[in-house]
């Protein structure tokens, strides 16, 4: 190369010295910026690639000692990073589509070369050079990248064959590489959808993998990109746990019913004697029996709606009387508590089980009203949004962080960790209410300003959108 790093050399390999004037003409008096090195043999331009510095090369078929597709064979082979121009008298389409093919940037007739067409394709034969350079390098980082990702990464074509695997996926699928290579892929072939699929292992077991597909281009061509995560351990731990949680509460409900019957005797008893210190400590461990008896109704009320194993009992609903009768059953509460308690009822139907909605319903004015100041308002109000009706309960009480609006619907999960003790609860009832709307085709969510209040809100599909559940049930 030239020992001004500025410019371009090019390499023209030609034994027609008159075409090499004209060129040395051309770059001299429009592109001054581009160094000519040329060589008529074929033997002496390798040897001028073969020491480097060269941009890119003008290679013309028929030399004395070479000819056709050979000669740009050896030349392609001996400098693949070097592009090359390919020069011929002959204006044969089939030889130029052919020399395209296999890898050349582009094929000039020399009775047709001039200066604008020749320096045009140079700069895109160094252009599309370097940016194949840039692909390749890409890929390499990006396999380089896949290769060593925890998770399993499959690619497939658009067959849905495999064409590459990285050892993750190897592990999480229980298959060699050789297996897997060219063959179908077995699991469902849906884009931009995150799916389960369970794997039959070579023992005989099941294992599980959340998987992920996202369109990519693979080595030129369009393709997916299959992400699996392995869940295996996290859906045995929630099956332990959920065995657990029902078995420990089944075994609690026997001898709690038979507890709580004892001590209602007890109580009883002591409310006709003058034993007063009795009588407090009694209704203390009666109030407490009753708490964890609500906290035991409420782990096996979601555990069995979780499993599937309750059937919501649906059937054509007033939202005016839902609201009415929720608001009902929590009046006490609310005097009790010095909270006025306003409804604005609606006339529009639902199709849903009354009394599961009446338990979102009253779990979220039973929240409210224990939340409020002596004096504060709670209001359950409803009205049509599109297809659906929603439902808002708003207080005024101290309201809920921002970090905490999606948690408190998770089990276990309250504001403070103190409430369960000064305000009563187990930390479900917001879970059990997310999980009934969800089986509802409905959602609930919150939304708070700290010190002003918070307000619940229920969407649910109107009777019309539900209207053909029945007929399916009848069915």
């Amino acid at each position: 190369m030239s020992d001004n790093p500025s410019l371009v050399t090019v390499l023209l390999i030609d034994d027609d010295h008159g075409f090499a004037r004209l060129l040395e003409q051309i770059f001299e008096f429009e592109a001054p910026g581009v160094a000519l090195v040329h060589a008529d043999r074929l033997s002496t331009g390798l040897e001028r690639l073969a020491g480097g510095g060269v941009n890119v090369t003008l290679l013309d078929l028929s030399l004395p000692d070479s000819w056709g597709i050979q000669t740009f064979s050896e030349a392609h082979a001996l400098a693949q990073e070097v592009p090359i121009v390919v020069l011929s008298a002959l204006a044969d389409e089939s030889l130029a589509l052919e020399i395209v093919s296999k890898g050349a940037q582009d094929y000039l007739i020399k009775s047709q070369v001039n200066g604008p067409l020749l320096l045009r394709s140079l700069h895109y034969a160094i252009g599309r050079k370097k940016a194949e350079r840039e692909l390749r390098s890409s890929e390499a980082n990006f396999r380089s990248v896949i290769e060593r990702n925890a998770d399993g990464i499959v690619i497939l074509d658009h067959q849905g064959v495999v064409r590459f695997l990285n050892p993750a996926a190897e592990t999480i699928l229980d298959r060699k590489k050789e297996e897997v290579l060219g063959e179908t892929f077995g699991f469902p072939v849906l884009a931009e959808e995150t799916t389960e699929i369970n794997i039959i292992r070579r023992s005989g077991s099941i294992g599980w993998a959340e998987m992920r597909l996202v369109e990519i281009v693979w080595e030129g061509e369009p393709a997916y990109l299959a992400a699996l995560h392995d869940v295996t351990e996290r859906r045995e731990i929630d099956r332990m746990k959920d065995e657990f949680v029902s078995v420990v509460s089944h075994e609690l409900r026997t001898p709690l019913t038979a507890i709580r019957g004892s001590l209602g005797l007890v109580q009883n008893w002591v409310k006709g004697t003058q034993l007063a210190k009795t009588e407090r400590w009694v209704d203390i461990a009666v109030t407490n029996t009753d708490r964890l008896g609500h906290l035991i109704d409420d782990f096996l009320d979601i555990e069995r709606m979780e499993s599937g194993q309750v059937t919501m009992e649906k059937r054509p609903c007033d939202v005016a009387d839902l609201i009415e009768q929720s608001a009902e059953l929590m009046r006490d509460m609310a005097e009790n508590s010095g909270v006025t308690l306003v409804t604005s009822p609606l006339p529009a139907c639902l199709w849903a089980d009354p009394d599961r909605i009446m338990q979102i319903l009253t779990n979220l004015l039973s929240n409210a009203i224990k939340f409020s100041s002596e004096g504060g308002t709670v209001e359950l109000t409803a009205q049509p949004r599109g297809e659906h009706i929603l439902f808002r309960v708003r207080d005024q009480g101290r309201g809920i962080p921002a970090d905490k609006l999606e948690t408190i619907f998770e089990r276990f999960e309250q504001v403070d960790a103190s409430d369960s003790r000064s305000k009563g609860g187990t930390g479900l009832g917001l879970a059990i209410c997310r999980s009934i709307a969800q089986q509802h085709d409905g959602y609930i969510w919150a939304e708070s300003i700290l010190g002003e209040g918070s307000t619940f809100f229920l969407t649910l599909p109107s009777l019309q959108e539900q209207r053909a559940e029945p007929s399916e049930g009848a069915a």
